[in-house]
């Protein structure tokens, strides 16, 4: 019995000291959420600034694009799947931010159907 529970524990410690179990400060929640938002904005704007669109329509579209979005639901439906990974998946594996935040951005880039509509419509 006693080598059952010293197995018990030494695996619960191996997995609960594992990196994927790190605690993350708060600031390094902010960078990785900053660093995944900014990229998400920057390569939409790039994207569209491919697009024989007047300026003034392709700054209108962002302004409303980047306004829309809710930085606090992102972070809310997405860290369960970040936390998930250590803090070096994170920044190394792209596949661990693929995975945990693609849904959620394809639905947003979905639900704003409206403004690409106006975007279209102006030029």
């Amino acid at each position: 019995m006693k080598k059952i529970i010293t197995l018990c524990l030494a695996v619960f410690t191996i997995v609960f000291s594992s990196p994927a179990f790190a605690e993350f400060t708060q600031e390094e929640k902010d960078e990785i959420y900053d660093e995944l938002i900014n990229g998400y904005f920057k390569g939409t704007e790039m994207s569209l600034n491919a697009m024989p669109y007047s300026q003034e329509s392709k700054n209108n579209f962002i302004t409303k694009f980047k306004g829309n979005f809710n930085r606090q639901d992102f972070i809310n439906k997405t860290w369960p799947c970040f936390s998930k990974y250590s803090k070096t998946d994170i920044y190394s594996n792209p596949n661990a931010t693929l995975e945990c935040s693609k849904d959620y951005l394809l639905n947003y880039s979905t639900s704003q159907q409206a403004l690409y509509q106006e975007l279209i419509q102006k030029n």
